[in-house]
């Protein structure tokens, strides 16, 4: 009996309020926003998990996500970005075969082809795959990892969103996201980087779960230790150093949500608005909910 109304309890406290969805209200706004952390790994279903998404999805005239065009500040810098044509091609016309033990080659190959929406039979597209940036394969080998099969995903809980709301915008292009996340690196230390995600890409794995999880507990401090604990894995399977670390997160995490929190007041203003963001944006000092909270705007879970 106690086990059931410890177990009732507990359904009544996730059911009553949600640490991954906010309202933001005040500060001259006439009506209030609001701001979902998400994650990739999220099937389109889950948005009935999250209490009173539903509700604000019907409440709102507007959806902004991380990326798109349609703010002008971010127009101009999409003009910009688009002179400078990003190539995501391995340094100096390189390969992987030329840079990765046969091993490591087969090895990467016969995860790849676990991709359902990868042949290695067709010669053109196993070419383009070995001359890719190897950072962009380590992602794709541990994105295959974690995602869920398509039929249970379906759109994903952003891309539900993105169906269900008048219109949908971006507070960043996605040329310019990945200018951020993929910054020059050379041949040597790609192939450093790569052997090492792929020796350890199941511990990896385990602790990209270890998100998935704690962001279906809805609880922000569970998030945020998983989050932290795979910062600390990457320094200590020596994928990146703590400077490394600390410049990465400065340049992909504080710098955006700095310049996103200086777009909302805007986009907010003109229309009631709900803004997804990855939801490691949000945790923190440096995240979007203290930065708007330092910026006068009231930001309150939503029961």
């Amino acid at each position: 009996m106690k086990r059931m109304f410890l177990l009732l309890a507990l359904a009544f406290s996730v059911s009553a309020y949600t640490q991954v969805l906010y309202s933001i209200s005040g500060n001259g706004l006439q009506q209030p926003s609001y701001v979902l952390g998400i994650i990739p790994f999220v099937p389109e279903t889950y948005v009935d998990s999250i209490p009173g998404l539903r509700g604000v999805m019907e409440r709102v005239e507007q959806g902004y996500g991380e990326m798109g065009i349609e703010e002008p500040d971010v127009e101009k810098e999409s003009e910009a970005d688009e002179e400078e044509e990003i190539d995501h091609s391995l340094p100096d016309g390189l390969t992987m075969e030329e840079l990765l033990s046969a091993e490591d080659v087969a090895l990467t190959d016969s995860l790849l082809n676990m991709d359902s929406g990868i042949d290695l039979s067709d010669a053109d597209q196993k070419e383009y795959l070995h001359t890719l940036d190897l950072r962009f394969i380590a992602t794709l080998l541990l994105q295959n990892r974690l995602m869920p099969k398509a039929e249970e995903i379906g759109l994903g809980i952003e891309g539900y969103i993105q169906t269900q709301l008048p219109a949908y915008g971006g507070l960043e292009t996605s040329v310019y996201q990945e200018k951020i996340l993929f910054p020059p690196m050379t041949a040597e230390k790609q192939k450093d980087y790569f052997h090492k995600t792929l020796m350890n890409i199941d511990a990896l794995e385990k602790a990209n779960r270890a998100i998935v999880t704690a962001y279906r507990s809805q609880d922000i401090k569970s998030i945020e230790a998983a989050y932290d604990y795979n910062k600390l894995l990457e320094v200590g399977l020596k994928l990146s150093t703590q400077q490394e670390m600390n410049e990465m997160e400065d340049r992909t995490m504080t710098r955006r949500n700095q310049q996103w929190v200086q777009r909302m007041p805007r986009i907010m203003g003109q229309k009631s608005t709900l803004f997804t963001l990855g939801v490691g944006h949000l945790l923190g000092e440096k995240g979007v909910l203290q930065l708007l909270r330092k910026a006068g705007y009231s930001v309150d879970k939503v029961k």
